[in-house]
């Protein structure tokens, strides 16, 4: 995606030392022009995931900013509010770049959207 002038933000390492996390997370989340969550057992396992995820479906909610849940493993649905959105399923890096590529070309978004 950063190939494609795509802004991402993933994990700790977006972020430098002393950063506000949770907050940074959040104005990141209002600032985006879509949401892609990567869903798979440490995704569903870490707080910070856990909050963001709530923070983007009421987001989607709100139609405020749309979503896209691809799974990477067999790892269930745990937020209510998502188990009866659409996902994805891939089993590859192949397989997530490709439709997440695929996805973007039938968006709105070309370039410089952020994750």
């Amino acid at each position: 995606m950063r190939r494609r002038n795509h802004i991402v933000l993933r994990d700790e390492k977006e972020f430098k030392p002393g950063t506000d996390i949770p907050n940074s997370i959040k104005e990141n989340i209002f600032r985006s022009n879509i949401f892609i969550a990567i869903w798979c057992k440490e995704y569903a396992c870490s707080p910070w995931c856990f909050d963001e995820l709530n923070l983007a479906l009421d987001r989607l909610e709100q139609k405020k900013v749309p979503m896209w849940i691809i799974c990477v493993d067999d790892t269930r649905m745990v937020p209510p509010k998502a188990r009866d959105l659409l996902h994805y399923k891939v089993r590859s890096r192949e397989e997530l770049e490709g439709k997440i590529l695929h996805l973007l070309e039938g968006s709105k978004l070309t370039s410089g959207g952020q994750k």
